[in-house]
């Protein structure tokens, strides 16, 4: 059994977690992060035992107890086929990593397909920090919506310019983090799609003129109290970095102990955290997702998880050891004889014996 890993180094989601993109080659190093999640959900579980909270701590306990894994060798593709998810990703990081995960590749497939037609930029609003969580959220919604209206009333020559009139469809999701010092800091994390070839949005301060930004005038005017903006092109040959920041965790579990997670969740529970409007409509995960991957197709293996105490453990994989079938495809690939046989060593236990003369039969 692998040594339990430390849950205070569970890492946002990275495009390495999606379907059909991760190999053999990161089977056990996902499995550890895996099992890095799911001690912070147990312990968030044993946290509520008892009273009104128990189902909620039954749920947690239960969840990603096993984890099918599919590789598809021809391809060196993996994907989740099977485990019981909690679905509660405001208390579950591994939860909240596949929404996440499967969010980004929306994201992603969206983008690239508008890459032709539009600039992307990477835009980031804050409020003040403050120790009520539900005034500062209900705060930054509500000064957001207010934006959003008068850049809508601009498009239909109603109103006043305000930056976020010159794009054509926005996606936003709410990042929440809490400090002891400073309390609740709640800020929207978005990507605004300009026509191409668009003037950039600006932020802050010009160093040299001193001119203030546009949005930076737009949002003290909705807020009142607040200043701070940021905006930065996305670089469309690598935009992986910029939709992973926008879906990652609307919670840092990482930095919050358990009974701010536990408030976060009863105060932010049944919101909807992230939305999407104009050019980037329709790329919304649905709250009813299983969270699992679909199936590809071609000759596969399966590789089964258990959690047992505090890490997963192998239960069950093919006999052949990986090395041996990485090799036996790099000789397919140079014209070799035959193909790998799926029949041969799919479903067998991991006591079962496997060695290069059966890896060479099955190639």
């Amino acid at each position: 059994m692998a040594p339990p890993p430390d849950p205070r180094k569970a890492k946002p989601p990275e495009l390495g977690g999606l379907t059909g993109v991760s190999g053999i080659n990161t089977l056990r190093k996902d499995v550890e992060g895996y099992g890095t999640r799911k001690q912070r959900t147990n312990a968030t579980g044993r946290y509520l035992v008892g009273g009104s909270t128990d189902t909620l701590s039954h749920r947690l306990l239960r969840c990603a107890n096993h984890l099918n894994w599919r590789w598809y060798p021809a391809q060196d593709k993996r994907v989740l086929y099977g485990a019981m998810f909690c679905q509660l990703h405001l208390l579950c990081p591994n939860c909240a990593h596949r929404r996440a995960s499967k969010q980004a590749a929306l994201v992603h497939e969206k983008l690239m397909h508008l890459a032709a037609q539009f600039d992307f930029w990477f835009v980031t609003l804050t409020v003040a920090n403050g120790p009520d969580l539900l005034e500062r959220f209900q705060q930054l919604t509500s000064s957001f919506k207010t934006l959003r209206r008068l850049a809508r009333d601009h498009r239909l020559g109603k109103g006043r310019f305000v930056e976020l009139a010159r794009s054509d469809g926005l996606v936003w999701a709410f990042e929440f983090t809490h400090t002891d010092e400073r309390g609740w800091h709640p800020h929207i994390h978005m990507i605004a799609a300009l026509p191409k070839g668009s003037a950039p949005i600006r932020y802050g301060i010009h160093p040299i003129t001193g001119e203030v930004s546009q949005l930076r005038q737009d949002w003290h005017e909705v807020t009142g109290d607040s200043i701070i903006t940021h905006a930065e092109p996305l670089d469309m040959s690598n935009p992986h970095k910029s939709v992973c920041e926008l879906v990652k965790y609307s919670l840092k579990f990482a930095d919050l102990s358990i009974p701010d997670t536990f408030e976060a969740y009863q105060t932010l529970r049944g919101r909807k955290l992230m939305e999407c409007s104009g050019a980037l409509r329709g790329v919304e995960l649905p709250e009813e997702d299983t969270l699992l991957d679909d199936l590809l197709t071609g000759e596969y293996f399966d590789y089964l998880y258990r959690w047992h105490g505090d890490a997963y453990t192998l239960n069950s994989a093919p006999s052949i050891p990986v090395q041996t079938l990485i090799e036996c495809l790099e000789r397919n690939e140079r014209g070799h004889h035959g193909k790998i046989k799926h029949q041969s060593c799919v479903g067998q236990d991991q006591s079962d014996t496997g060695d290069a003369r059966s890896a060479e039969t099955a190639c």
